[in-house]
């Protein structure tokens, strides 16, 4: 960047220094280029200026990239909340967060995009292809359908995470342990079924086991799939 600001042909910089701009007195004061002269004067601090501003970008955008990218954060149960199960034990019944309202469909993931790995069956082989999508089970569900030639009569009925997370009320103070063992539950419309001799049962099932553990980013120990 230093470079490419004092690249300019020295006739150009001759010719300029001896202009006298109208109404300028007789004696032919004239106004050397400012930059020109600070970098004549000072060229150790503007090359240090400019490589700071350099080290500053190049820090600074990971920080941002990370500050705007919300993907697999768990949110703290509420206080009252059941306590969960001891490591390798999470069961049905088990709560591990606050988001499971009517209507919600695993906000824990926000808003965030981010590129995801979609498993998909072709000639009886798990195949798999990357694309750009929001990081929110319905979507991701949504486009592994697409993926399989599943049509819309199936759908993504819950996507539940369960761990074995603790929570503790100490007086005024809510203590809460981020569990080490989660479990996805996954609840699909049954007519999934109809598509097994099409596709192939097995492989159809561990494409959408891996498209739906995988695109959260964290590490599931248990998965189970529930058809209703």
């Amino acid at each position: 960047m230093f470079e490419g600001i004092t690249n300019i042909r020295e006739d150009i910089i001759e010719r300029a220094e001896g202009y006298v701009f109208p109404g300028e007195n007789e004696s032919g004061v004239n106004r050397k280029s400012g930059w020109r002269k600070l970098l004549k004067a000072n060229p150790v601090w503007v090359t240090v200026t400019v490589a700071a501003a350099c080290l500053l970008l190049v820090i600074g955008t990971p920080f941002v990239y990370m500050a705007t990218r919300k993907c697999g954060s768990e949110a703290a149960p509420k206080p009252g909340d059941p306590g969960q199960s001891s490591h390798g034990s999470v069961k049905p019944g088990d709560v591990e967060t606050d988001w499971e309202k009517e209507g919600d469909m695993a906000p824990e993931i926000g808003i965030a995009t981010d590129n995801v790995w979609i498993y998909y069956v072709e000639a009886g082989e798990i195949c798999r292809e990357q694309h750009f999508v929001t990081l929110q089970a319905a979507d991701v569900f949504a486009l592994w359908k697409e993926k399989n030639g599943i049509g819309d009569e199936v759908q993504l009925l819950d996507c539940e995470i369960r761990s074995n997370a603790t929570t503790e009320q100490m007086g005024e103070v809510v203590k809460h342990t981020v569990g080490d063992y989660h479990a996805l539950y996954l609840t699909v419309s049954k007519n999934l079924e109809t598509y097994y001799e099409q596709r192939a049962e097995v492989p159809l099932l561990e494409s959408l086991e891996q498209t739906m553990t995988g695109y959260s980013g964290r590490a599931y120990q248990e998965y189970h799939l529930i058809l209703e």
